[in-house]
């Protein structure tokens, strides 16, 4: 069941332009197109496809000036690989210049009324958020990730798909969950963390650690 609510303030009327067209972008796409919402086109580097998805290339992201900016918000299709800075400076980078970066929301996330999600925040298919829960500015919540009551994300955060995630868990800014991991009840993970795919967490974690499962 579809709890999205009206308070998690997605703008239904403005027109938008895709960032990019990796893989992550297609899933951007998809999820736009789900939403009906109006896309006006892509930017990218020179050498990318001109279609996606069927959306065309308007050119790359010097293209963007050319528009109104209070009549159009940005979709960011750059996916955030760990240890890599490059997704997030580019938003900081097109914030600066006085865009607005959208909200995506898959219409097959479950999310409850009492959830937050702050500016720029994507949520994919089936992922769940539970009462209580806060994802922080540009964070990745993605496919299938499970995240419990009363848990906080930070900024700037990737929740990899199937992540679970237990009550009152506590996420700093900048952290990498890496697909597959678990995370039990009332851990903090400090900011700048990495944490390695099928990792099972049951103790905090310290601001910039690399964390890999011992086997």
């Amino acid at each position: 069941m579809n709890l999205l609510m009206n308070n998690h303030n997605i703008d239904r009327s403005k027109s938008i332009i895709l960032i990019g067209s990796s893989g992550h972008a297609k899933v951007i796409a998809d999820i736009l197109i789900l939403n009906k919402k109006k896309i006006l086109g892509f930017t990218d580097i020179e050498d990318s496809d001109e279609e996606l998805l069927g959306i065309k290339k308007l050119g790359n992201d010097n293209i963007l000036h050319k528009y109104d900016k209070n009549n159009i918000e940005l979709a960011i299709g750059i996916g955030s690989l760990p240890g890599n800075n490059k997704r997030w400076e580019i938003i900081k980078k097109l914030r600066s210049e006085g865009f607005t970066i959208a909200k995506v929301i898959d219409p097959r996330a479950s999310i409850s009324s009492n959830a937050k999600l702050r500016t720029g925040v994507q949520v994919m298919a089936n992922a769940i958020l539970q009462s209580g829960v806060t994802i922080g500015n540009d964070s990745i919540i993605n496919t299938n990730s499970s995240i419990d009551h009363d848990c906080n994300i930070g900024d700037n955060c990737h929740i990899a798909p199937g992540v679970v995630m237990s009550g009152n868990v506590n996420i700093e800014n900048h952290v990498h969950i890496g697909t597959g991991s678990i995370i039990i009840e009332n851990v903090n993970i400090g900011s700048k963390s990495i944490i390695a795919a099928g990792s099972t967490i049951y103790k905090d974690i310290k601001t910039g650690t690399k964390f890999i499962q011992k086997k």
